[in-house]
């Protein structure tokens, strides 16, 4: 009888070492594809982090160039008028100048021909047109 209570006790004990074993083995499978399916986790979120400062150096590189496009577009626009209103402007000064240089030449020719000048305009006819503008003639006849 204290032989089979000792065999029925060593066969619990069995059963219960073995039960422990099975459960440590399960525990430990679990934690290990715990810690894997963390791994994984975690490295997905760094390449997810990583794609997304890739797409945003990326995205940045684009503004930066299509901002230093427009700059120089803006620029070379900015040189245009600026060629167009200085060539304007010095055709401006040009005809300006052309016409200045026209009326002083006129005006040199009138200097030119002051009362003691041979090229004075003489008065035609009996100078009745001199009359009316130097009264004090009133009774000479210039003819010439």
């Amino acid at each position: 009888k204290a032989e089979e209570e000792e065999q029925r006790r060593r066969q619990e004990e069995e059963e219960r070492r073995r039960r422990e074993e099975e459960d440590r083995k399960r525990w430990e499978e679990e934690e290990r594809r715990r810690r894997l399916e963390e791994e994984e986790e975690r490295r997905r979120r760094l390449e997810e982090e990583e794609r997304r400062r890739r797409e945003d150096e990326e995205r940045r590189m684009r503004e930066e160039e299509e901002r230093r496009r427009r700059q120089e577009e803006e620029e070379r626009r900015r040189r245009l008028e600026e060629d167009e209103r200085r060539r304007r402007q010095e055709e401006e000064e040009r005809r300006r100048r052309l016409k200045k240089r026209k009326r002083s030449d006129a005006g040199e020719k009138r200097r030119r021909r002051d009362k003691d000048s041979p090229m004075r305009r003489r008065p035609r006819g009996d100078g009745e047109s001199e009359k009316r503008k130097r009264p004090e003639l009133e009774g000479w006849f210039l003819i010439y």
